[in-house]
């Protein structure tokens, strides 16, 4: 008996056996979803990112363009003030200006939001579903508060340049350094562990966006010394 019960279902029709196989294939979804929905309720899971970056500058009052590939997303006329940034598993571009100081870039580069919905890869619908979630970014979101701080277009001179760019230098040392001691702390004592390379490496390429963005700030900006003798 055991042995007919077990081969019924294999001589049924295959669209029909592939129908009976839909809600194992969707189970990875449906557990994925239970487990947000708890989390959410239970307070366990943080909120998930509403979409808005609060950007200020240094000077304030600075028009900042949003872009991605030379596309505008949004544009803020005066700063501070906040911005609506799509979800993307692509960086966008912050260009900020105002009277009498630098052009200012910045890049910015999506990172995971811990109170999205991320379906579990378990199951044909739950790996489908992961793998379009990555690809659209749909499971990240951008710093929700940014600070641009744009130099003077002209400085008196080289000592009054190193004293504006010198403290920004090291601040961004000790913020990545102190970034980099917190991923790498869950590894300490196994040499051999991999689990902290992806955290470091989204570290390091924010660290090269940040110190690139100053490398070229201080490079643009004019010394008037060095006007002087044209003049």
């Amino acid at each position: 008996m055991l042995r007919s019960m077990i081969l019924v279902p294999t001589r049924l029709p295959l669209p029909v056996r592939l129908l009976l196989l839909l809600p194992l294939l969707a189970l990875g979804g449906c557990i994925a979803g239970t487990i947000h929905l708890i989390g959410r309720a239970t307070g366990l899971k943080s909120p998930a990112w509403d979409g808005f970056v609060q950007v200020s500058t240094d000077p304030p009052g600075q028009r900042c363009i949003a872009e991605r590939d030379g596309q505008v997303l949004v544009l803020l006329d005066a700063t501070p003030g906040r911005m609506a940034i799509p979800r993307s598993a692509f960086p966008y571009q912050l260009r900020c200006t105002g009277p009498g100081t630098l052009e200012t870039v910045h890049v910015f580069r999506p990172e995971p939001d811990p109170g999205a919905f991320v379906p579990l890869p378990t199951g044909v619908v739950g790996i489908v579903m992961l793998t379009a979630a990555v690809a659209s970014g749909s499971i990240n979101r951008f710093p929700p508060e940014v600070v641009v701080a744009s130099p003077p277009a002209e400085f008196p001179d080289a000592a009054a340049r190193q004293a504006w760019f010198a403290p920004r230098a090291a601040a961004l040392e000790q913020r990545f350094g102190e970034q980099e001691r917190q991923a790498a702390q869950p590894c300490l004592g196994q040499p051999e562990s991999t689990v902290c390379e992806g955290g470091l490496a989204q570290i390091a390429l924010r660290r090269g966006d940040a110190e690139a963005s100053l490398a070229a700030q201080r490079a643009a900006v004019r010394l008037a010394s060095d006007e002087a003798p044209r003049r």
